[in-house]
């Protein structure tokens, strides 16, 4: 399995009212890999981080299109931490669309606490157009991640 992400980032969805007041939004990047909203924070960068303790996101699963002979993936996710190559910590949940070289489509649930590569949830089966709630919450040394797929209401948790 190929890992997520080859540069780390953080996906945050929204931020509250004390959140927007101290995050400072990145300038625009190009990347192959990933795109999302990255927030960080200003001259007291580990104070703040600490606040950062939860992220939740909702998304309807897209229909892929596979084009026989061109491998590719789309992958929709929440995370906490990371955004910077020497982070040493990323908590992620999401849901992914593979095409294969012969053109076959699979969609699957996935989470990943790097440095650790990403876990497929094989119990959660997922198709287009089902809607996906999923959330990340740290606190202290651990870490939860959940997803439901809200269409069938099959869920996951893990600490």
């Amino acid at each position: 399995m190929r890992r997520r992400l080859t540069t780390a980032a953080v996906i945050a969805l929204a931020l509250g009212a004390a959140g927007a007041a101290y995050a400072t939004e990145l300038p625009s990047q190009v990347s192959s890999n990933w795109a999302g909203y990255a927030a960080v924070t200003g001259a007291s960068t580990r104070a703040f981080a600490a606040r950062f303790v939860s992220i939740h996101g909702t998304w309807i699963q897209p229909t892929a299109s596979c084009v026989p002979g061109e491998p590719t993936f789309s992958a929709f996710w929440v995370g906490l931490g990371g955004y910077k190559v020497s982070s040493r910590a990323l908590e992620q949940i999401g849901s992914e669309a593979d095409c294969s070289a012969s053109g076959e489509v699979s969609y699957y649930v996935w989470y990943e606490y790097v440095p650790a590569g990403p876990v497929t949830i094989s119990r959660v089966s997922i198709a287009p157009g089902d809607t996906i709630s999923a959330s990340v919450t740290v606190h202290r040394e651990h870490a939860t991640v959940a997803l439901t797929d809200e269409t069938s209401g099959v869920s996951f948790t893990h600490t």
